[in-house]
């Protein structure tokens, strides 16, 4: 592994804001395809894949996605698909549902998802910086398996406490949902 190659490819790590993301309507098959190339960074090989069709048609089944329009998939539902790939890798889906939906009640998908983008892209700039202090002063011979390693656990406990967080505030969020329903349903 070359640790300089991964530092350089966190610091430039990008993904395509929604003005790029592609205006007409795509069939499932191109929606696998486009979607696990967007991915690709996210992947820890090259073999691996983070969405099927059978995960797409379970996202939809349980709401977590709009259904597709005569099988067709739009461009929201595309940025749905990217953010729930991205936080599942962390959080449960129903939890990145709700994160999803929450944001999107109060805002346009473009908004959302423009701001997803610039969110995962300063943190993949913070971890870069992380990797960039472990190597200075160090050529990669000179870096122990014990310094990678605990680099390793420093960003696993790192990604650890953020996700306790973030599950939460998202377990708040969805009380306060909980409560606001079952309050409508008293008015009702």
């Amino acid at each position: 592994m070359n640790l300089e190659n991964l530092n350089e490819q966190f610091k430039n790590f990008n993904i395509t804001e929604w003005d790029n993301l592609p205006d007409i309507e795509l069939y499932m098959d191109q929606v696998i395809a486009y979607l696990n190339k967007l991915l690709k960074p996210l992947l820890r090989s090259e073999d691996s894949v983070l969405i099927t069709p059978s995960m797409i048609n379970n996202y939809v089944k349980n709401g977590h996605i709009a259904p597709p329009e005569k099988k067709k998939y739009k461009k929201e539902q595309l940025a749905a698909l990217y953010m729930i790939c991205s936080i599942k890798q962390n959080l449960m889906i129903t939890d990145a549902s709700i994160l999803l939906e929450t944001l999107i009640a109060s805002d346009s998908y473009s908004n959302v998802y423009n701001q997803f983008v610039a969110m995962q892209q300063s943190s993949f700039s913070d971890t870069s910086e992380k990797i960039e202090a472990s190597l200075k002063d160090c050529s990669e011979d000179a870096i122990t398996d014990a310094a990678l390693a605990r680099l390793a656990l420093l960003l696993t406990l790192q990604s650890t406490s953020c996700r306790i967080a973030a599950e939460r505030i998202i377990s708040y969020l969805s009380e306060k949902r909980t409560d606001s329903s079952k309050q409508q349903n008293k008015k009702e």
